[in-house]
């Protein structure tokens, strides 16, 4: 499971991301979540990634969403700027559903991996 959430009243960090000033995004997974990656799961006392949740706030594009998921784990990202989610998506050659929730809210949810090998 993969979801991310909008929060359309994100104010200022929309101007960035649409000017494509985003100096904080790395294109590389963190490397202290890859090396703390089993400590973190012995800490949540599950032993498989399946049902094992990893919530990543203001998530922007981040490619530890994509190492997680890779995993095998649920991953919830929150971001405020729908461009974000989007790039994210594309960039890691995903389909997904876009849905209008609430109080402006929009959810993202991943429906399928396209392949490399074709």
């Amino acid at each position: 499971m993969f979801v991310f959430t909008f929060l359309s009243r994100f104010l200022g960090w929309e101007k960035l991301w649409q000017d494509n000033f985003v100096p904080w995004h790395e294109s590389i997974v963190n490397p202290k979540l890859v090396k703390y990656l089993d400590v973190a799961m012995q800490a949540s006392g599950k032993k498989d990634p399946s049902v094992t949740r990893f919530f990543v706030p203001l998530c922007g594009k981040t490619q530890d969403l994509k190492y997680l998921y890779d995993k095998g784990f649920q991953v919830i990202g929150c971001e405020g700027v729908e461009k974000a989610c989007i790039e994210f998506f594309e960039d890691n050659k995903m389909e997904f559903i876009r849905k209008e929730l609430e109080n402006g809210m929009i959810l993202f949810q991943v429906i399928s991996v396209i392949s490399n090998l074709s």
